[in-house]
């Protein structure tokens, strides 16, 4: 929803995004006639909610010395002043949450990942959002295999809030496969077996895919003109009969423009 810090002039930097973002996601929830309230948007950070101009070299060139699973969840799990310097990178949006009005999204406030459960019809729907881009700084087409993610370290803790949950959805930016391999591994291990629905985006491309065990992977196109693909999904579940269906929903300019 942000393209990223790109100059202090007014428009240009994060704060200023920020405000336009809060003001989409307000025409969004009014746009029904029982409008969505804050408590029910769910939001995780992408890489260009990253201030790359807080990017340090030394903090990269540590996090490139993470080079196995427990290493990177560890750094994650310590915090300490190397942790809240590599952080220092997503205080803007941060600060964006700080203003918006769902406090489940600073639940992890010095990590920004975060996990609820709440009742729908009768039904338990646990949501986890993961943070991705802790370790995002560089080149989006440099990164992919590179970033460190702590897997295994978000997944235990966002799954304490989700025990009761009859279904579970898991939210981040990017898809596994940009994560370090070392790392990874206990992501493609862990979470399809653990959530019924994993979201991602970053890749600006739609797709759904469903395992053999029932869950499934749906992946969205980007929200702003320049991107390749500009887009979003509507999942709808039944419950009922146990069915679902996803509509892919893709912005075109031909023919005057329209979905």
């Amino acid at each position: 929803l942000a393209f990223g810090e790109m100059g202090p002039e007014p428009g240009k930097n994060l704060k200023d995004q920020d405000k336009n973002v809060e003001e989409f996601l307000a025409q969004v929830r009014t746009a029904f006639s029982n409008p969505v309230p804050k408590a029910r948007i769910f939001l995780v950070p992408g890489n260009h909610d990253v201030n790359r101009k807080r990017v340090g070299k030394m903090s990269t060139m540590f996090i490139d010395s993470l080079d196995d699973q427990e290493s990177i969840s560890d750094f994650m799990n310590g915090g300490g002043e190397d942790w809240n310097r590599v952080m220092d990178r997503l205080e803007d949006y941060r600060n964006f949450l700080n203003n918006f009005g769902n406090p489940v999204l600073l639940q992890e406030r010095d990590r920004l990942t975060y996990g609820t459960t709440v009742e729908i019809n009768g039904i338990r729907v646990g949501i986890a959002g993961f943070n991705t881009v802790w370790s995002s700084g560089r080149n989006s087409k440099e990164e992919n295999g590179k970033l460190r993610v702590a897997w295994k370290w978000q997944n235990t803790r966002v799954q304490k809030e989700l025990e009761n949950a009859d279904v579970k959805i898991a939210l981040f930016h990017h898809p596994v496969s940009w994560g370090v391999k070392a790392d990874k591994t206990f992501a493609d291990d862990k979470l399809r077996n653990e959530f019924h629905f994993i979201l991602s985006g970053h890749e600006h491309k739609t797709a759904v895919t469903s395992y053999a065990n029932g869950s499934s992977t749906i992946s969205s196109y980007a929200c702003y003109h320049r991107s390749q693909g500009s887009g979003y999904n509507i999942c709808c579940l039944d419950f009922e009969n146990q069915t679902g269906e996803v509509h892919l929903r893709k912005y075109s300019d031909e023919d005057g423009g329209g979905w």
